[in-house]
């Protein structure tokens, strides 16, 4: 039996424009499935691309929909987003939010990876695991739990 999901109204995009302000303190809401010793598993997080939602246009539960409900959600802030990450001896990779508002989810962020600091040639793809490890760490140790997965 599929239920029905309904978004809220506030999520919908209705012709508003992309919004590419982001407060240091604002957060953004990202959901995970498993959280060992009271941390996200690295492997819920992703490098590059991860998807986040913004506190100034969506509630944290928004970040469960539209069908994630027993997932666990948290918050980091907008300025806890490393701006560049380094493994010697390998390239740097610098990192930014972006806002990519969808029709259903207009507070929908992405945590994008670039080859360079003017963030110019977006990466899509970090061969390095070493580079992904360092950045998901980073992010880990900055996620403040704010309700955990519902294991069954």
């Amino acid at each position: 039996m599929s239920e029905h999901i309904c978004i809220p109204y506030e999520l919908f995009r209705r012709g508003r424009p992309v919004d590419h302000l982001f407060d240091p303190e604002e957060k953004l809401y990202i959901r995970f499935e498993v959280v060992t010793d009271g941390f996200v598993e690295l492997g819920c997080i992703k490098c590059p691309d991860q998807s986040v939602n913004r506190s100034k246009y969506s509630r944290p539960e928004h970040v469960l929909l539209p069908n994630f409900f027993n997932w666990g959600y948290g918050s980091i802030k907008s300025s806890d987003i490393p701006k560049v990450v380094e493994t010697p001896p390998g390239e740097p990779r610098y990192f930014r939010s972006e806002h990519v508002p969808l029709e259903d989810n207009y507070s929908h962020v992405e945590i994008r990876a670039y080859k360079e600091d003017e963030y110019k040639n977006r990466v899509t793809k970090i061969s390095s695991r070493i580079l992904r490890t360092k950045f998901k760490s980073i992010l880990q140790k900055k996620i403040k739990i704010i309700k955990m997965p519902d294991y069954e």
